[in-house]
């Protein structure tokens, strides 16, 4: 390995390039996947997604799966659908009463049932669900709001029904099955006294540790989401994870540079959001695809859009909050996928993250010959694109006696990278892996392992050709 600073790489960096010929790692990214999961993943995105953007939310959750089909000592996601299939008619049942898309809970519960129903999370979230004591109380609030009308509608109902029937006039059939409707209703609102019975039956404080209350829990408090997003499930998906308030936070952000107007709403007038949802078609992968939401979604940047530091970095979101609509997407495909199936798609997942997204990749020419300092490097042109602009951006950023090192590694899109300013590569690298363009990993003696994500390496032949070009 030998050291070298952009602006002498500048001098010595010769590239042999075909655009032409470089098509190979696009197309195995697009044959990568079996049918039986790309097909499975068709229906899960269904569920949750407008038609105008299930291709690409099928292609988002298809390239989350490692996350959620790789095991792990604490994570099996086949332990997490036997939980939720094992609930699945109380699901369904909570779903039809509240209003709530089955698919959404379904995907939701899945991917946060951990394989146990009774599991309690770092920040002492718990239950099926992982609902906090604020998400129960909220969920029983918006009930216990919705429980009065109800029960006024049938003791209104009733009334007219003994009306009918006193003076015997005609109806009584139909108001007899208007109060049997209306009955129901008010029995489904009264979760406060149903679940403080439950608890007390049950012999517990803490209800979320009954899989039946905290699954109501889960859905009603699905329920208040979507009402707070105009119905829009992948925004409820997101913001079951993130909070609403930073949801608010991102959407007041995006509509301040680009609807201003209707970026005034508030936690209690949302009308100008359900008006800017509307005629600008706004759903989460609007946001995904937003550079700076998407900056703030993965942590970069605050929710209140700065730049994210030491000092403020609590400010900003963690957990993987970016991804977590594409979690529950493909833990939902996992829930309908049959246990063959499932398997199967589990086993594509072992291993590393770099070994199980090119799994059957066999690179073929053309290469593109990299000369440092006389050195021969030979990579697939999409990774010489890559590495280009990465030295590129490293220059920019640390200066040009930034000393950068390159050993491939790999069949043709991997490399170990190292430098005298790791800080600033370590940033750049960093931001590149939650942008989803590279995998990587930290190596022995203060090197990264880099390798290119097969779905974004045709961005990188427009910086092989330039470097080629020089």
């Amino acid at each position: 390995m030998r050291r070298f600073t952009w602006l002498a790489g500048m001098l010595c960096v010769l590239l042999w390039f075909t655009p032409a010929h470089g098509q190979d790692l696009r197309d195995y990214y697009l044959g990568k996947y079996p049918t039986e999961q790309t097909q499975v993943y068709d229906q899960a995105i269904g569920g949750i997604f407008q038609p105008q953007s299930r291709p690409q939310a099928r292609e988002e959750a298809l390239a989350q799966s490692y996350v959620v089909y790789h095991r792990t000592r604490s994570h099996d996601v086949a332990n997490n659908v036997g939980v939720t299939h094992a609930w699945r008619r109380t699901i369904e049942e909570a779903c039809r009463r509240y209003g709530v898309p089955a698919p959404m809970a379904e995907g939701i519960l899945t991917w946060e049932n951990s394989g146990g129903t009774q599991a309690m999370s770092f920040a002492a979230c718990a239950g099926i669900g992982q609902m906090s004591a604020g998400a129960v109380t909220e969920s029983h609030v918006y009930a216990s709001l919705h429980a009065m009308p109800a029960v006024l509608r049938y003791r209104g109902e009733r009334v007219a029904l003994s009306l009918v029937r006193s003076l015997h006039l005609p109806g009584a059939q139909s108001l007899r099955h208007d109060v049997s409707v209306r009955l129901a209703e008010a029995n489904a609102w009264q979760t406060v006294a149903r679940h403080r019975h439950l608890r007390a039956k049950a012999g517990v404080a803490d209800e979320r540790m009954l899989p039946i209350c905290n699954i109501e829990d889960s859905v009603i408090f699905m329920r208040i989401l979507l009402d707070a997003y105009d119905n829009l499930p992948d925004l409820a998906v997101a913001a079951y994870h993130n909070g609403m308030q930073n949801d608010d936070d991102l959407l007041h952000d995006f509509l301040k540079r680009v609807d201003p107007p209707d970026a005034g709403f508030t936690a209690y007038d949302r009308a100008p959001l359900y008006h800017a949802l509307r005629r600008r078609h706004i759903d989460y992968l609007t946001l995904w695809n937003d550079h700076r939401c998407r900056e703030m979604l993965n942590g970069l940047r605050t929710m209140d859009g700065d730049v994210t530091t030491d000092a403020n970095h609590q400010e900003a979101l963690g957990d993987e909050s970016d991804i977590y609509v594409w979690k529950v997407s493909a833990a939902y495909a996992a829930f309908l996928a049959s246990p063959a199936q499932l398997a199967r798609i589990e086993g594509r997942y072992q291993g590393s993250q770099e070994q199980a997204e090119t799994l059957g990749w066999r690179p073929s020419p053309p290469w593109a010959t990299v000369r440092i300092a006389g050195r021969p490097l030979r990579f697939k042109p999409e990774m010489a694109g890559y590495l280009a602009d990465l030295a590129r951006r490293l220059t920019s950023l640390a200066g040009p006696r930034a000393g950068f090192t390159v050993v491939p590694s790999g069949a043709g899109i991997a490399a170990d990278v190292n430098t005298s300013a790791p800080a600033a590569l370590k940033a750049l690298l960093y931001a590149d892996w939650l942008f989803d363009r590279i995998y990587l990993h930290h190596v022995e003696g203060g090197h990264w392992h880099v390798c290119l994500n097969p779905r974004f390496g045709q961005e990188y032949l427009h910086h092989a050709a330039l470097t080629a070009a020089r």
